[in-house]
């Protein structure tokens, strides 16, 4: 039995663009940690970049849960549950992202926007 004709382009495009914001993520956060320890911005704007940094970890980390362990998306209950924490995760982390400074915020900020872009195609499959 042969597969349909697009799926391994399809295949191969999903998982690129969840490195991507995998990798965003990752590039963020070792540029963050450089670019910290000599910044200028008030202490509220360093609370709020740390926080909005800890929102899209919490983001990857409900996309790599709904990745790892099927049973979310066969259990509709456990669906809604996750839908219902990753929406909130990312309404928090775009204006607490975007109180950053420099590259880091806007690689966040993509990374952001991937992971819920994918999540929210993924809930709506059935």
């Amino acid at each position: 039995m042969s597969s349909p004709p697009g799926i391994f382009a399809e295949a191969i495009a999903y998982i690129g663009v969840v490195l991507f914001a995998f990798g965003g993520i990752t590039y963020s956060f070792l540029k963050w940690r450089r670019e910290t320890s000599g910044t200028d911005l008030p202490a509220w704007r360093r609370t709020a970049a740390c926080l909005g940094f800890l929102a899209v970890a919490v983001e990857a980390m409900l996309l790599l849960a709904f990745l790892l362990w099927h049973r979310i998306s066969l259990d509709h209950q456990m669906l809604g549950l996750w839908a219902t924490l990753i929406y909130p995760a990312f309404v928090v982390a775009v204006p607490l992202v975007l109180a950053g400074k420099g590259a880091p915020r806007w690689w966040l900020l993509s990374s952001s926007v991937i992971v819920f872009i994918v999540c929210f195609f993924m809930s709506l499959v059935p």
